[in-house]
């Protein structure tokens, strides 16, 4: 999707009246095989725009790759964004906007899954599914905008992004990095606002056994944020708060039965979770997820 990012980004609807389009810089951070990414950027970039820019990465995950690209720019605003997330017009004149005639905000826009991505993929489903009930949360909660932060659509002035690194050297983060970037946020006294105009369609889609490589992930460095973070942290997963979770948890202790039934439902996952969403497909994947993440949060 790089390409299409490119082209959304460079897109004339993107600057509003009196914003001097010449004067974004778009860096675009190759954190894996720069080769790829180059071919990539040819269809969004077809006759070498140089307002953009490439960069090497260093090959240690997303937050490492935007802090290379935070070190790279100049401009008074910065906005990230993933590889997989296609700004909807006027995107870029929002955020700029946002922050206009102030510092210290984190301003975190919408980017729903691609329907087309729901309609083809049951993670995606999942996915979806998640993000919409933290979305609803931080409506009713702002509080939360920075405790649950989610990456990928987010903008600081650059002195606030500089005060705070993307990068923490704990290296334990991994799946949730923005989330703990969003605690150090504020720590350092930001304040996070959601604002679901600023919009971008994410096209995220993975394969099942990525999906719970993931959650398990997901789950190991929430032990870590819980203890690092025991002022900010909560649990505002949604499925956390039922009694099914609560159920999967008190069986994760019990060896091995636990095991057994990871390995039954992670297997039924795998074998039907790849196609087209079905409420008993995803109830399968969904189930999966819990034993997954249990089992990784109870044996570490």
């Amino acid at each position: 999707m790089l390409g299409c990012v490119l082209a959304a980004v460079l897109a004339p609807d993107q600057f509003g009246p009196g914003m001097r389009s010449d004067l974004i810089e778009v860096v675009v951070v190759a954190d894996r095989s720069r080769r790829e990414v180059e071919q990539a950027l040819q269809s969004g970039n077809p006759s070498g725009d140089a307002r953009v820019r490439i960069v090497d990465g260093p090959g240690r995950g997303p937050a490492w790759a935007r802090q290379r690209g935070l070190e790279s720019v100049t401009g008074d605003v910065v906005l990230f964004l993933d590889d997989d997330v296609v700004p909807s017009a006027g995107l870029l004149a929002g955020h700029c906007q946002a922050h206009a005639t102030t510092t210290g905000r984190v301003v975190v826009g919408y980017m729903p899954v691609a329907r087309e991505c729901r309609e083809r993929s049951i993670t995606a489903t999942i996915y979806s599914n998640d993000y919409e009930a933290e979305c609803e949360m931080f409506a009713s909660d702002p509080a939360r905008i920075l405790r649950g932060l989610w990456g990928g659509n987010v903008s600081l002035r650059r002195v606030d992004a500089r005060r705070v690194p993307q990068v923490d050297e704990s290296h334990r983060f991994r799946s949730r990095e923005d989330e703990e970037f969003g605690f150090r946020c504020a720590r350092a006294g930001l304040v996070g606002e959601f604002d679901p105009t600023l919009r971008a369609d994410h096209w995220f889609d993975r394969r099942v056994a990525g999906f719970l490589r993931g959650a398990a992930d997901q789950a190991r460095a929430e032990q870590y944020l819980a203890e690092r973070y025991p002022d900010l942290f909560v649990d505002a997963t949604v499925e956390h708060r039922s009694a099914l979770v609560r159920a999967i948890r008190v069986a994760a202790r019990v060896r091995p039965l636990a095991y057994g039934m990871r390995r039954a439902t992670e297997s039924l996952a795998r074998r039907y979770g790849d196609g087209t969403p079905t409420r008993s497909r995803i109830r399968a994947v969904v189930i999966a997820r819990l034993f997954v993440q249990a089992d990784a949060a109870h044996c570490g």
